[in-house]
């Protein structure tokens, strides 16, 4: 005797849609889709069997298509209502919102074509975005790129599209009657989506922003919408590695041939099951059946491709992989004496992916050269600078300890990456490097290749770094000759306390402290006269000791930070960070 014939599930269930939904989660996951009427039966039926008897999941299936034929209407019916709730309970955790009405200006006239035919789709998905777009019969317009849609998927925030990778069957057929087209170049965006777009992408943090905006307007709008009728059957398969395939049928009836899971029936959009067999019958029935039709398949554009075309273009900007000026800023030191700061941002960054440039100013804004600047302890908060003055002794470093000096300096990373976008700086391309290379001691010069084209006027930043030099020195570069292929050639000193040849020249008010410094009487200018001459001695000697090997090269890291302004007028304030290239 067939156990199906004597077996069914208690009416009423004694249990709830929402116990229901939490025992269909995979590994604490939500659910891809909503379950219809018979994947919720069927939950039900393996819930109360499984506790009297040991059968696989296949087995409980074929059992439960079994048992629900035999259940009266009323029972069925209890089980739709069930469905309707589950879909409710489903589309309010889904926050992938189409269309909403205050996007799209209303006074286009959609289109009806008869669109009569059926088709059949069996597909190995291998993520949960892919399942839940296919399940909800959402695709694409052909008019939009992949790329154009992931900048749009980077908006929605929902774990569907996590890209979580899964191993699932889905199988569908189609029964396709009619259809209402919207023509794409007529759908314009409201005056307050424009609005809405346009305040996000003047802020500092326009992805974060945008993800706002979106939620509220939608992510998607329909140029598409098939009238019909469908089944379907999804598998969810772990592990499935021989279904590494993806294939539509022109003939439906071709998928007894491919038998990866049990394909003996489907499922309607009622959640009634129909056995393979019975397919062509419910073919013919469903065309004539105008009151049963339903959307079972929906083309969209993503929602930010209706906007005017220069939004779009702020929006896509956004997303190119490559680097730019994300923050510009001046910082005043606090303790300029201290030799190091910490400097906070205003808002979190989503990375510490980045790199920081800079250099010292005077209060006049004018750059102060032999002032060594280390950024370290880089984070999503903020970041550490420390300094070294090598112009000075130490009287005047006490004395400069008392000026208003600031360090002007900027951030350069990926956009979509950092999560924050200075809106004056969005113009600036960089091309930022890093390059490892032998350097000999007191060579005359090096070359480096960028890796792109130069032009006069570009901004150059460079920075040199060797980890077995202590603190008190540093390489000073200058550019002596460039070329358009993007060929520089620098020299590069070494810099320490005691190159007094190296001193620049001092801004006036430090030229009126020396003056007064020349009042000091001449007892006490012997006095430090001999203490300088006696460290100087020692110093060489330290060096002599350390310098034996001066002639041997070894490895330098050279950072460099190439901006290529578009503003002419800007070039005074930039080239405080680094070299014009004449």
């Amino acid at each position: 005797m067939n156990i199906s014939n004597i077996f069914l599930p208690p009416f009423p269930p004694d249990i709830s849609v929402n116990e229901l939904l939490n025992t269909m989660n995979r590994k604490d996951k939500k659910p891809i889709v909503a379950p219809n009427a018979f994947m919720i039966y069927r939950t039900n039926y393996f819930r109360e069997i499984r506790n009297d008897r040991e059968i696989s999941q296949s087995e409980v299936s074929f059992m439960a298509s079994q048992a629900w034929k035999q259940e009266p209407q009323i029972v069925k019916q209890t089980y739709y209502d069930f469905s309707r709730q589950a879909q409710e309970i489903f589309l309010a955790q889904n926050t992938v919102n189409v269309d909403d009405n205050i996007a799209i200006k209303k006074y286009f006239i959609p289109f009806v074509e008869i669109a009569a035919g059926k088709s059949s789709l069996l597909k190995r998905t291998t993520t949960d975005s892919e399942l839940f777009l296919l399940s909800q019969g959402i695709s694409l317009s052909q008019e939009i790129t992949k790329e154009q849609n992931s900048i749009q998927e980077a908006f929605v925030s929902h774990e569907i599209f996590d890209e979580l990778k899964t191993s699932n069957i889905y199988f569908e057929i189609l029964s396709e009657q009619l259809s209402i087209v919207f023509d794409f170049q007529d759908l314009k965006p409201t005056e307050n989506l424009h609005l809405a777009i346009q305040k996000a992408l003047k802020s500092n943090t326009p992805i974060k922003n945008l993800k706002l905006v979106f939620q509220e307007f939608g992510h998607y709008f329909h140029t598409k919408l098939i009238f019909g009728n469908k089944l379907q059957r999804i598998v969810l398969k772990e592990n499935t590695e021989s279904l590494d395939y993806s294939k539509e049928f022109d003939d439906i009836f071709e998928i007894e041939l491919v038998q990866p899971f049990d394909s003996s029936y489907m499922i309607g959009m009622d959640g009634y099951p129909i056995e393979l067999s019975q397919i062509r019958k419910w073919l013919d029935i469903v065309s004539n059946r105008i009151s049963e039709w339903s959307i079972i398949k929906r083309i969209v554009v993503p929602l930010y491709k209706i906007l005017d075309i220069s939004q779009q273009r702020e929006i896509e900007n956004l997303f190119i992989n490559d680097n730019f000026v994300l923050m510009f800023e001046t910082t005043q030191f606090l303790d300029y004496s201290s030799g190091y700061q910490r400097i906070e941002y205003d808002s979190q960054l989503e990375s510490d992916n980045y790199q920081l440039f800079g250099n010292v100013l005077t209060r006049h804004g004018e750059k102060i050269e032999n002032v060594h600047v280390k950024f370290n302890m880089k984070t999503e908060f903020g970041f550490s600078v420390s300094w070294h003055d090598f112009r000075q002794d130490h009287v005047q470093a006490e004395r400069s300890a008392r000026r208003p000096y600031s360090l002007r300096w900027m951030l350069i990373g990926c956009p979509s990456e950092i999560g924050y976008f200075d809106s004056n700086t969005r113009d600036i391309p960089v091309n930022l490097g890093v390059k490892e290379l032998n350097f000999i001691y007191d060579s005359e010069s090096i070359k480096i290749d960028v890796g792109k084209s130069l032009f006069q006027k570009n901004i150059v930043m460079l920075d040199i770094e060797y980890a077995p030099f202590p603190t008190f020195l540093f390489f000073k570069t200058n550019i002596v000759k460039w070329q358009e292929s993007g060929s520089i050639e620098m020299q590069i000193k070494l810099m320490k306390e005691e190159d007094e040849e190296e001193a620049m020249l001092i801004d006036e008010e430090e030229k009126e402290d020396e003056a007064n410094a020349m009042l000091i009487d001449e007892e006490e200018k012997e006095d430090e006269e001999e203490m300088e001459d006696e460290e100087e001695m020692e110093d060489e000697e330290e060096m002599e000791d350390e310098e034996n090997g001066e002639d041997e090269d070894f490895i330098i890291t050279i950072r460099w930070s190439i901006l290529n302004l578009k503003n002419d007028s800007e070039i005074d304030i930039w080239s405080q960070l680094g070299e014009v290239l004449e």
